[in-house]
């Protein structure tokens, strides 16, 4: 996204993509570059931007969770100096703290999602029911005497020594080793 001098303002050029529910925003705070190049943190400038402004073309996109983002598309959009948030080329320094925050907002909201859903589980294995018992005391998988003994062994160091010794892999035996420890995580 890149903002060029124009008379007493900017001229945007660009698009955003992922813009968290961005169709329905009634300003956007848009960062594009005014000098540099991409990567440096110096030369980003936030602007704020009437979404009805001419030139902006917006397209609402579905994601897999219950969120709505958009694509915004700026074609020569005039923005004028009164809209530029801080100072021109350091908003790299406003940004970073209010994504900061915003990362921790989603980290925390993770975490009682989490929460939540591992309650839900252990409270579905104490009530649900099979063969007479909850299913929370039913014993899990077990592995065999076998399976243990090749769980003990890495696989790395099995690896090196046929490789040093030229001994045929066996794709077999890899392949039963990992159905045991996929089965041994059960237990």
């Amino acid at each position: 996204m890149q903002a060029v001098r124009s008379g007493n303002g900017f001229r945007l050029q660009g698009d955003k993509a992922f813009v968290i529910d961005g169709h329905t925003a009634d300003l956007l705070i848009v960062a594009a570059r005014t000098a540099g190049t991409a990567g440096e943190r110096d030369g980003l400038t936030l602007f704020l931007v009437d979404p009805k402004t001419k030139g902006i073309e917006t397209e609402r996109t579905a994601m897999v969770d219950a969120h709505n983002a958009a694509r915004i598309k700026f074609d020569n959009v005039e923005v004028d100096a009164d809209g530029v948030l801080g100072e021109v080329d350091q908003g790299y320094q406003l940004l970073e703290g209010v994504l900061n925050i915003g990362r921790g907002a989603v980290a925390s909201e993770m975490v009682g999602l989490s929460e939540e859903v591992f309650g839900r589980t252990v409270g579905y294995l104490k009530e649900r029911k099979q063969f007479g018992k909850a299913i929370g005391e039913l014993p899990a998988p077990r592995c065999s005497r076998r399976c243990r003994r090749s769980m003990r062994v890495s696989r790395m160091p099995v690896r090196r020594w046929r490789l040093r010794r030229r001994a045929p892999v066996r794709p077999r035996r890899w392949r039963f080793r990992k159905a045991c420890k996929c089965t041994a995580a059960w237990a």
